[in-house]
């Protein structure tokens, strides 16, 4: 779990409470919200997932499952080498979207 909140707190603009059990986070992601990616403005938790899944291969659930469309919800229930590499294609593919 450190590891996740420190990559997470790695990335500018992405907040993230410290979990309180389980293997998921909750980052806040809303400051990359009206943002340009490759098929328009970013403006949703389900439009930032989709971003996620096609540009970076990330699967993550948007907030909105959850009643929380600021955030995303990411497993960090994998192997170090696949939590890394997740990590670096995240932080990747957000700055990517145009400010």
């Amino acid at each position: 779990c450190r590891y996740v909140m420190d990559r997470l707190a790695q990335i500018p603009g992405v907040a993230c409470p410290h979990p309180d059990g389980a293997f998921y986070v909750f980052p806040d992601c809303s400051s990359y919200y009206g943002r340009k990616g490759p098929r328009g403005v970013i403006q949703s938790s389900l439009e930032l997932t989709d971003y996620l899944m096609e540009e970076a291969h990330l699967a993550v659930v948007p907030g909105s499952a959850f009643g929380e469309d600021r955030c995303i919800r990411l497993s960090y229930a994998l192997a170090q080498t696949d939590l890394e590499q997740g990590f670096d294609r995240l932080a990747k593919a957000l700055q990517a979207l145009a400010g």
